[in-house]
């Protein structure tokens, strides 16, 4: 197939047209300990899922990414496992934390909504 500028923006505009990955619908949720100054090693494994966790510096913030903000509240609500700390959890969407400059150590400033402000979990 000849691909011309003409099928590559029809292309685009379908891919697009059908994305379930938008940048806007995509959420990660932002977990930062409310007791204890960083995400230990195992909460992060709990609240990561995998059995391994990499050996990087402790962070002050665990960010866990979910394909829409309906994954990510169900998570939230279903969750069981044990965790050493409590942990305020705010949602954001993709796009937000794109924009957000990250320093291994900090915990950054995102950019959250004044709804998002306002919408605070625990776990």
């Amino acid at each position: 197939m000849r691909h011309t500028e003409k099928t590559v923006q029809k292309t685009m505009a379908t891919i697009k047209k059908h994305s379930e990955f938008s940048p806007y619908k995509v959420h990660w949720a932002i977990f930062t300990p409310t007791t204890g100054k960083v995400v230990t090693k195992k909460d992060e494994k709990t609240l990561s899922g995998h059995s391994y966790v990499t050996k990087a510096k402790a962070m002050k913030y665990y960010a866990k990414h979910f394909n829409t903000k309906e994954d990510a509240l169900e998570f939230i609500q279903n969750f069981n496992g044990k965790l050493e700390n409590k942990y305020k959890v705010r949602l954001l969407t993709d796009k937000q934390f794109g924009m957000t400059k990250i320093t291994v150590g900090e915990l950054p400033e995102f950019s959250f909504t004044d709804k998002q402000l306002k919408e605070v979990y625990y776990i």
